[in-house]
């Protein structure tokens, strides 16, 4: 006998159906195991013709058949309730149960999008899941997903931030009734991380005016080989308020420029691929007056080392610090004889590689410098510009004379600059001036004058041979009339040579040498002269005591010798006895 397959029973839909958390699947014979119940043994095919024959319970055997049976069930997909919203702000909601069944559950994606350049705020108002169901917010970025928050962290009352301006909320649910509940409100928030190659940076609220108490951030990020370029177009902003940009990827990078208040136009290049914009306005401010705002432009550009190169500049010249303009490179401008420049003559490459200032121009002089006012004066201008050709007049004011040029002219110079005619005057005191004292005698004086004005000095000098007693210098004291600092001096012979000759003989004496010298000559002359002396001396010794007589044929008074004398002879003296009383002096 032949087995012939036969189909299995039918099995319930409830047999057949697995309920895995909610959502229908589909079991296929032969791609999964089948129940016990649903297999039947049958037996091996029969063997090759020529064999022995088998017994009586083998070939019963061989007519049992094996029959496969494949079950078929119904597949139920998820009900999709997608959204893409736009606006600044809303509500987010899970979908309403009306009492339906949802066969296959839930799958809803919200797709919030607010403008370039805002992040997006997220408050968590109501959240009411079971474990069966899934909430999860992500943010976008261009290709890139990454998560911010889902059901195992939110909590009602929560406040999730995205960077981006994209962010997507996926529901999921797969109980076919009676879904869990959440509700979410978003606003876009000032601020967050861009990395398009090129858009537009709004101030809050914009075109509105922007609020106070607002700290916006935003990181531009392009490719790692460029750079960022700003365009400010529009800066209109408190002064209590202030931009601040930025040369990197947070806020703790260098500040490539803090602004506040009205700016015009003007440009920014970050140093790398990262620059961040931070906005800030006065939450304490009492007298807020409403501002406009900003509008700021961004893109990348190519990353380049060097600052743009500068433009020569007609009737002038430039000069560099550095042959290529890397940064720190200092360019200075000047102009040819005749043109004066206007605006910044040194210009600075900055780390952001732009240049400090504009490049100046030089424009042809056409006036003259204004001369000046004068002390104790007054001018009067032809011009108040002092063009070519112009005149200034001054005058003093009472009790004061003018020295100098009365009336200067502006007169032009082909190789030059136009210039005065002559210098500015000076208005001095009016005094009577001092008249020349006259010159010494033997001497002479500077700047011989008949009339000195006041304040003028005279010198004077003496001839060769005389010196000078006297104040060397005079000077003229104003005064009614003006008069000198002190009388004219004199001039007298001068005495140096001879006091000279005498150091040079008290020097002479001080010599060793010529003492020496001096000593021996001395001692020649004196000692015959002294040998002398003693001989006369002896001679007169000798001639008085000895021989009673006088050397040059005087009498000299003596002390003679007396003997003694008795009295019976006192009176026996012949000289007594005739009276004779004389006296001799002799004087050697």
């Amino acid at each position: 006998t032949t087995a012939i397959p036969t189909r299995a029973a039918p099995i319930s839909l409830t047999e057949g159906v697995s309920d895995a958390s909610g959502v229908l699947t589909t079991a296929v014979g032969g791609a999964f195991s089948l129940p016990p119940q649903l297999s039947t043994l049958v037996p091996p095919p029969p063997a090759p013709t020529g064999g022995p024959g088998p017994s009586p319970e083998a070939e019963e055997e061989t007519t049992t058949t094996l029959i496969t049976t494949t079950t078929v069930t119904t597949v139920h997909s998820p009900v999709l309730c997608n959204n893409n919203i736009s606006e600044a702000e809303g509500l987010l909601e899970a979908p309403e149960y009306g009492g339906g069944t949802f066969f296959g559950g839930l799958d809803c994606t919200y797709s919030v999008s607010v403008y370039l350049g805002y992040g997006v705020e997220i408050r968590v108002e109501r959240l009411n899941l079971s474990k069966e169901e899934a909430l999860s917010i992500e943010g976008l970025e261009e290709d890139r997903r990454f998560l911010l928050a889902n059901e195992t962290l939110m909590a009602e009352g929560q406040v999730i931030r995205s960077p981006t301006n994209h962010v997507a909320v996926r529901f999921q649910t797969y109980r076919a009734t009676n879904p869990g509940a959440f509700r979410l409100r978003y606003q876009a928030l000032c601020g967050g991380e861009i990395s398009e190659p090129a858009g537009v940076i709004l101030s809050p609220d914009w075109p509105q005016n922007y609020g106070k108490g607002q700290d916006c951030v935003w990181g531009i990020h392009v490719q790692e080989d460029r750079r960022v370029l700003l365009e400010i177009e529009i800066l209109n902003i408190r002064r209590s308020d202030a931009l601040t940009v930025y040369d990197g990827d947070d806020l703790t990078a260098r500040v490539l420029g803090q602004y506040m208040g009205v700016h015009q136009r003007f440009n920014l290049f970050s140093s790398a691929n990262d620059v961040t914009l931070q906005f800030q306005s006065d939450s304490n401010d009492p007298v807020f007056s409403l501002s406009q705002g900003f509008i700021i432009h961004f893109k990348e550009v190519p990353r380049n080392d060097t600052c743009p190169a500068l433009p020569e500049v007609p009737n002038g010249w430039k000069t560099s610090s550095h042959p290529d303009l890397i940064r720190g490179t200092v360019v200075t401008y000047q102009c040819e004889p005749g043109y004066d420049i206007s605006g910044s003559d040194i210009l600075t490459c900055q780390w952001d590689l732009s240049w400090s200032n504009a490049p100046p121009t030089c424009e042809k002089i056409l006036n003259c410098a204004d001369p000046g006012e004068i002390a104790n004066g007054v001018r009067r201008a032809s011009d108040p510009r002092f063009p070519i050709g112009s005149h200034v007049q001054y005058s003093c004011n009472e009790g004061y004379t003018l020295e100098g040029s009365r009336i200067l002219t502006c007169y032009n110079r082909d190789t030059g600059t136009p210039k005065w005619s002559d210098r500015i005057p000076k208005c001095v005191l009016k005094y009577e001036p001092c008249l020349n004292p006259g010159v010494p005698e033997n001497g002479y004086q500077t700047l011989y004058k008949h009339h000195y004005q006041a304040g003028e000095a005279l010198r004077f000098f003496c001839y060769e041979g005389f010196e000078l007693i006297g104040e060397v210098t005079i000077t003229c004291v104003p005064g009614h009339p003006s008069q000198w600092t002190s009388q004219p001096p004199l001039c007298k012979v001068a005495y140096e040579e001879l006091l000279d000759d005498r150091k040079l003989e008290v020097t002479q004496t001080t010599d060793p040498s010529h003492q020496m010298e001096g000593g021996n000559i001395a001692l020649a002359i004196f000692l015959p002269i002294i040998l002398v002396i003693l001989l006369i001396g002896g001679i007169y010794i000798y001639y008085t005591k000895f021989q009673g007589k006088s050397l040059f044929g005087f009498s000299f008074p003596a002390s003679h010798s007396y003997s003694p004398i008795t009295v019976e002879s006192d009176f026996n003296n012949p000289l007594y006895e005739a009276g004779d009383t004389r006296e001799y002096e002799v004087s050697i």
